[in-house]
């Protein structure tokens, strides 16, 4: 996990056959398949709309992008705590 700018990351990655670049932010929509895997059996590929949805929900993001080697990685991005709450102080201010 890295801290950059009072935030929290985490990078996950593997070794699979990566996300064409035309597709990275597709993948974050609900329903959404890679290219070549809609006739894979299971699931309703919802994990990654759902996750977006939460980081978002808590003012964070998420993004995939190519894996040095191959593959793809992951990283979440939330604020930590304290800017959170200041965020949250400031918008009550303005209203």
């Amino acid at each position: 996990m890295e801290r950059p700018n009072d935030k929290a990351a985490v990078k996950i990655c593997d070794h699979g056959p990566g996300v064409p670049e035309a597709e990275r932010l597709l993948i974050f929509e609900p329903f959404d398949r890679l290219s070549g895997h809609a006739q894979r059996a299971g699931g309703q590929d919802v994990g990654l709309a759902l996750v977006r949805q939460i980081n978002e929900a808590h003012a964070g993001e998420v993004r995939c992008m190519p894996r040095e080697g191959g593959g793809a990685c992951f990283e979440v991005i939330l604020p930590l705590a304290s800017e959170l709450i200041e965020g949250s102080a400031a918008s009550y201010a303005l209203s």
